[in-house]
């Protein structure tokens, strides 16, 4: 029951940069079975395990935000202003899809 409670509150833990090594050495130190003897490769590969499973919960928590009606507005034109202006850079392109948006936001 106790095991439990410290795997539940292990996960309700925001993995950070700061925090990831102490995660991951609390993971680690779980896994262990402190009866059974292992050899370093073992010890490595749980580690190992540790880390991956962290990394694993640490992308999970990753929030996407929600692209702003500029980001929609160049991806659905940019393709548009690159077959009207074939002769530009990229760089140029975005300043021009850039000053368009202005002139459409402020319509």
């Amino acid at each position: 029951m106790e095991n439990n409670t410290e795997e539940n509150s292990q996960t309700s833990v925001k993995i950070t940069k700061n925090n990831i090594i102490k995660v991951t050495i609390d993971t680690f130190l779980k896994s262990i079975d402190y009866e059974k003897k292992y050899t370093l490769n073992e010890l490595k590969e749980l580690l190992s395990d540790s880390f991956k499973s962290v990394k694993n919960k640490k992308k999970d928590n990753i929030k996407t935000k929600e692209p702003s009606k500029y980001n929609i507005y160049i991806k659905e034109n940019m393709t548009k202003f690159k077959k009207q202006y074939p002769d530009m850079s990229n760089k140029e392109i975005l300043k021009k899809a850039a000053e368009e948006w202005q002139i459409e936001k402020n319509k």
